[in-house]
């Protein structure tokens, strides 16, 4: 089977004319899978969008029953399926590609679109740091924009807004994350942004707000993604079990933070952070319900790529709301 798999009716209807002309054209890559599916869907209901292109391995699986019915729906809708980046890049020439996919495929996507002239925005997490800088380097050679973000919701940028105001007036933290059972990586990379974010903050490691010294947002997570979590030491004969921090069950420690993982079926994402200081705990949790949650921070990064140069990873740089750092 070729690359291309399905090529639909190509602009008739609704898609056709000056209107689909002025519309941003988008493609996604990973299209079949969860988050793949609910980017397509918002894609197509954004009037100043027009999604030309859905890439996935899948494509061309003949044994995976339900991506013929989804692209079928494709086709129905005028958009052409590939089952490589290379060929939707070619063909389908979008200005935008969005992914959803591994860090094992995703940095090579991310290249294929930067020299295709093409503006990537990835959700894609566990991407090395060196890795990022170097996609970072190169669409500024270019000239181009590039977002790659741990998390996509606006719930979570505020979460991690709040976390760093937090973190300045507590001694320590912890943070739970749960997941879907579906899903790789642990901790989430989410977590370790917010662990690296809260553990440079803590008992005023940083300035307070208004102190003029540097702050730090879910950006934070592209320095080091680089450096895998610190596994906590087994407790030593002879130490008090309650040393907290060297105890094997207390998940990972990352930038001084334990951080632990949780993953079942019925969860999406969750993120629960927990200061304490003498006599006291405060608690900032953010719930991520469905899917859909997502979506108004992707169509702002795919509407926004175009106004950058080189690489952005959260959506507070993309809102103006990092601090410097």
């Amino acid at each position: 089977m070729s690359e291309r798999t399905t090529r639909g009716n190509g602009g008739e209807g609704p898609r056709s004319g000056d209107a689909a002309r002025d519309r941003l054209k988008v493609a996604v890559a990973g299209a079949s899978g969860r988050m793949g599916r609910e980017v397509l869907q918002a894609v197509m209901g954004a009037p100043d969008l027009l999604l030309v292109g859905a890439v996935s391995r899948a494509f061309r699986d003949e044994g995976s029953p339900d991506v013929p019915t989804l692209q079928g729906e494709l086709a129905s809708d005028g958009i052409a399926t590939f089952s490589t980046v290379a060929a939707c890049l070619g063909e389908a020439r979008p200005e935008v590609l969005v992914e959803f996919t591994n860090a094992t495929v995703s940095p090579s996507i991310l290249r294929q679109a930067l020299d295709a002239g093409v503006r990537p925005v990835s959700g894609t997490t566990g991407i090395p740091g060196e890795t990022l800088r170097d996609i970072d380097r190169t669409a500024r050679r270019l000239g181009l924009g590039c977002v790659v973000a741990p998390n996509f919701s606006l719930g979570a940028t505020v979460l991690a807004i709040t976390a760093r105001v937090a973190a300045g007036y507590f001694k320590t933290a912890e943070i739970i994350e749960m997941h879907h059972d579906q899903k790789v990586d642990a901790p989430s990379g989410t977590a370790l942004a917010l662990a690296r974010l809260v553990g440079a903050h803590l008992d005023g490691s940083a300035a307070r707000p208004g102190a003029g010294a540097a702050g730090g947002s879910l950006r934070d997570a592209a320095a080091g993604r680089d450096q895998a979590p610190t596994p906590v030491r087994p407790v030593q004969a002879g130490e008090p079990a309650t040393v907290v921090e060297r105890q094997p069950s207390r998940g990972v420690e990352v930038g001084g933070v334990p951080v632990h993982s949780v993953r079942l079926s019925g969860l999406v994402a969750h993120h629960e952070i927990i200061f304490g200081s003498s006599g006291e705990t405060f608690t900032l949790r953010h719930d991520s319900a469905s899917r859909a949650s997502f979506m108004p921070g992707v169509l702002l990064a795919v509407r926004k790529v175009r106004d950058i140069t080189g690489l952005v990873t959260s959506l507070e740089d993309l809102l103006g709301l990092a601090q410097p750092g």
